[in-house]
């Protein structure tokens, strides 16, 4: 009788444990998910430590890729916000979309894009930019305008602003001199 117990015995089944990844999880890649809205808000912040915000924007929809160590991305439509210099709003924008690489902190804005500034009063029209949340820079192509009060600027093929709108010239004026 013993042998036919022996015989009738239940396969093992392994515990919950077993089933675990092996491993420290941080030696893994990271992983990247997608995620369509119809809406939303994002503050991207610099990677340096002190969380200092570089750019605030807001999207009517927008398909968005965000990964495991924390990196986001992505391409929104019709989108508005701010951006800023040292932690502080410098100018505001509105174009029709953004996308925002996830290696970087840059957001580029494309499609009737509109910078403007309240002090000194003044806008940045063109087709599309890059901004450089680290730098505070705008580059600029495509159909530029600049419009202030006591001048305005049309035809130009690039150029380049600070944040704040108060530098507006030729990409080769923010190189540095020897």
């Amino acid at each position: 009788m013993l042998a036919l117990l022996a015989g009738c015995r239940t396969p093992s089944v392994p515990l919950p444990e077993a089933n675990l990844p092996k491993g420290d999880p941080k030696d893994e890649p990271p992983v990247t998910r997608t995620v369509n809205s119809a809406g939303g808000q994002l503050d991207r912040k610099s990677d340096d430590g002190k969380g200092t915000i570089l750019w605030s924007i807001e999207w009517e929809s927008a398909t968005l890729e965000y990964t495991t160590d924390q990196r986001f991305g992505g391409r929104m439509k019709n989108v508005k916000g701010v951006f800023y210099t040292q932690g502080q709003p410098a100018s505001s924008f509105v174009a029709t979309e953004a996308v925002a690489d996830k290696g970087t902190n840059s957001l580029r804005l494309i499609g009737g894009v509109r910078v403007t500034n309240e002090n000194p009063k003044g806008a940045l029209y063109c087709g599309e930019l890059v901004y450089d949340g680290v730098k505070g820079i705008i580059d600029a192509q495509k159909g530029i305008e600049v419009d202030y009060e006591s001048y305005r600027v049309r035809g130009i093929e690039a150029l380049r602003a600070n944040a704040k709108l108060t530098l507006v010239a030729t990409p080769e004026s923010f190189e540095p001199q020897p």
